[in-house]
């Protein structure tokens, strides 16, 4: 995909769950999660192609990215604990 995309030039948007795919293919990754769905990071990559999974810069991305899913993770376990569903079916007669 890298060379075809090399070759080519084209835009290709990509969706993948796998952090190392991401940095491996992308020049931009932009982090979704969160609820309600949100932005939590863009991260631009760099790196010249092609790359490799065991350089400091490849494992600084990954840390960084991680440790953003991380947060997103804790600030979406905090709102479900939080989170009452009775009421979704609440409302008023005024």
């Amino acid at each position: 995909m890298v060379n075809i995309w090399l070759s080519e030039k084209f835009t290709a948007v990509f969706v993948t769950h796998d952090v190392n795919e991401a940095i491996l293919l992308g020049n931009k990754i932009i982090l979704l999660g969160g609820y309600p769905g949100c932005v939590n990071g863009i991260y631009n990559i760099d790196d010249p192609y092609p790359r490799d999974v065991n350089t400091p810069e490849f494992k600084a991305y990954r840390s960084e990215i991680l440790t953003s899913l991380k947060q997103a993770h804790v600030g979406n376990k905090k709102f479900f604990e939080s989170f009452n569903e009775s009421k979704l079916f609440e409302y008023s007669n005024e």
